[in-house]
């Protein structure tokens, strides 16, 4: 197995404020595996997609294990680690400019993994990018491929929302509604779901409207009311058995839910 040590070995690492500026990008063809390992990260952005084979990336201390068509984008000055198998193919780009973050933000990307179907749009404009940039006049046109690169990546996650919801985040949705009592870990959730904490916290707050500990704290919190009118139960006893181990954090979150102490609720509904 090959090792590339991203700190001694990259060349083209640098930032830059030009509006965009492409520093490499390329198609990896591997016949042997290999370990990409940068503990410091790079100054710029970088998307790896991979196209056939496999690869496991590692991102924020999870693994990954990619088919095709998925990808990560790592940010400056983040770890990177990536084990490219035997016989696997894959595009790269590093990427920096004034314009970055900005057009990222419009696109709705950021930081993460993107464990996505494979789409010919994104390969493509890719494949159309890495050739232009190799060619002798190609830098502004390589710029124009790469908006549109970005572009096609929106679209290709937009598209599978709807499945993703389907297939990931919903059972994940079904797991917190029964499992609510429980100290159930951003880590663990997203594992769960198959994400990293960043992609899984985005996509949940998407199809949900709140992050993953409000949604469970607003079940928590709308069970313990019901139970406040349902049951006999002391505040303690329902705050404990909802999951709050501070009855006192249990109320201010409960006064701040309802506008009423949980004593206030229980009398004024009865």
């Amino acid at each position: 197995m090959q090792i590339y040590d991203g700190k001694h070995m990259d060349k083209t690492d640098e930032k830059s404020d030009e509006y965009i500026k492409i520093n490499s990008a390329g198609i990896q063809n591997l016949s042997s595996s290999c370990t990409v390992i940068r503990e410091d990260g790079r100054k710029d952005y970088h998307i790896l997609l991979l196209i056939k084979g496999n690869c496991t990336v590692f991102y924020e201390n999870e693994a990954f294990d990619f088919s095709e068509g998925n990808f990560v984008i790592y940010t400056p000055g983040q770890k990177q680690k990536y084990i490219l198998g035997a016989a696997s193919s894959s595009f790269w780009c590093h990427f920096t400019g004034s314009a970055i973050e900005e057009i990222l933000s419009a696109s709705s990307l950021s930081g993460g993994v993107y464990l996505i179907s494979s789409s010919k749009a994104v390969s493509d404009s890719f494949t159309e990018m890495i050739q232009r940039r190799n060619s002798p006049r190609g830098k502004k046109l390589c710029i124009a491929s790469f908006l549109e690169l970005i572009y096609n990546i929106e679209e290709a996650v937009k598209t599978p929302v709807r499945s993703e919801l389907q297939n990931s985040i919903l059972p994940v949705l079904t797991y917190i509604n029964l499992n609510y009592e429980k100290n159930l870990s951003l880590s663990f959730l997203s594992k769960k779901a198959g994400y990293s904490i960043g992609r899984f916290s985005h996509l949940f707050s998407e199809i949900t409207g709140m992050s993953p500990i409000k949604y469970q704290n607003e079940i928590r919190l709308k069970t313990a009311a019901e139970m406040l009118l349902s049951t006999k139960n002391t505040i303690t006893e329902i705050a404990i058995s909802v999951g709050f181990s501070d009855p006192l954090y249990f109320s201010r979150l409960f006064k701040k839910r309802y506008k009423i102490p949980p004593s206030e609720y229980r009398k004024k509904e009865l």
